[in-house]
């Protein structure tokens, strides 16, 4: 790494938005790309980013794309009425303060298979793990999405995708926990030992947290932080 690349955990860099796609009726993508490739953030697999909105305030978001040489990043956004006015803001000004990275990075164990569990937005924390990993021939690997009706279409074709490309990929769509908690347990005897990997609410961490406490061990499961 060049010594005059600008990285800490808490380190701050100016990006200028390169493009905001429209990925279904109320989610976008926003791809951001740092103003100097010696002053950007090198985020891993599954860690998320603060954006800087208006009055000091920040706003985290998963960051959805694997690493790269350039230093994009790309967040998915809801469109609700405060984000749609952060999202003109920046393509106002042409350009973010963004920080970061945040949380711990994914590190695969290649002997232990895992489970990744998301709610709605939150499976955009799982995306980059398995963009990077689709072409390999690991151990089984589970995504279950914890999902509504409105988000139902959110990245819809990128399912196709990974189930196409990664031979020992599966992904449950469930509408209620009860029926996450019943998956889990399955997948636990089935493997005896798994790890699990979660990113959404609070409220869903504590119901899961209270329900893994009686079935795993403590190492096996691992919580990305709220996004």
């Amino acid at each position: 790494m060049p010594d005059d690349l600008l990285y800490s955990k808490n380190n701050a860099c100016f990006y200028e938005p390169v493009h905001v796609v429209q990925l279904t009726e109320n989610i976008v993508e926003i791809r951001f790309k740092p103003e100097s490739l010696h002053a950007r953030i090198l985020h891993g697999l599954g860690q998320y980013c603060k954006l800087c909105c208006s009055n000091s305030l920040s706003k985290p978001f998963s960051v959805t794309n694997v690493p790269n040489e350039i230093g994009t990043i790309d967040i998915h956004v809801r469109l609700s009425v405060r984000n749609k006015e952060m999202i003109a803001n920046i393509t106002k000004n042409g350009r973010a303060l963004i920080s970061g990275p945040f949380g711990k990075p994914y590190i695969p164990n290649p002997e232990i298979p895992s489970i990744f569990i998301a709610e709605g937005l939150g499976v955009a924390a799982h995306k980059p793990v398995f963009d990077f990993f689709k072409h390999s021939n690991g151990l089984p690997t589970k995504l279950i999405w914890y999902v509504t009706e409105k988000d139902t279409d959110y990245l819809k074709d990128t399912f196709i995708d990974w189930e196409r490309s990664y031979p020992n990929f599966s992904i449950f769509k469930e509408t209620r926990v009860a029926d996450i908690l019943e998956r889990c347990l399955m997948f636990k005897k089935q493997f005896v030992k798994i790890h699990c990997y979660f990113a959404g609410s609070r409220y869903l961490q504590e119901k899961l947290l209270s329900y893994f406490s009686d079935h795993f061990q403590s190492e096996e499961v691992k919580f990305f932080s709220d996004v």
